[in-house]
C-alpha cells in the first residue's frame, strides 16, 4: 500500500460486473496480511465488516 494508511476512507469506483453492489461503497483500509501481496493491493473492510481485498487505482480516498 502506498496511497493509504490503515484506517483511511476511501469510496470504491471500480470492481468486476459481478460485484457491482460494492460500487460506490465507503470503506476502511485494513491491515493487510499474509505472503504474496503486491504493493499496489488494500485490503477494505465495510460497514457490515466484509472484508475485501482491492487494488489501489479501484479505490479513491476520501476526507471524513
Amino acid at each position: 500500500m502506498k496511497l493509504f494508511k490503515v484506517g483511511d476512507k476511501a469510496r470504491i469506483i471500480s470492481v468486476p460486473d459481478k460485484e457491482k453492489h460494492w460500487l460506490n461503497e465507503v470503506v476502511t483500509v485494513g491491515t493487510i496480511g499474509g505472503f504474496g501481496y503486491e504493493e499496489d493491493d488494500v485490503c477494505v473492510i465495510s460497514d457490515t465488516k466484509m472484508m475485501l481485498y482491492l487494488k489501489e487505482s479501484q479505490l479513491e480516498k476520501i476526507d471524513t
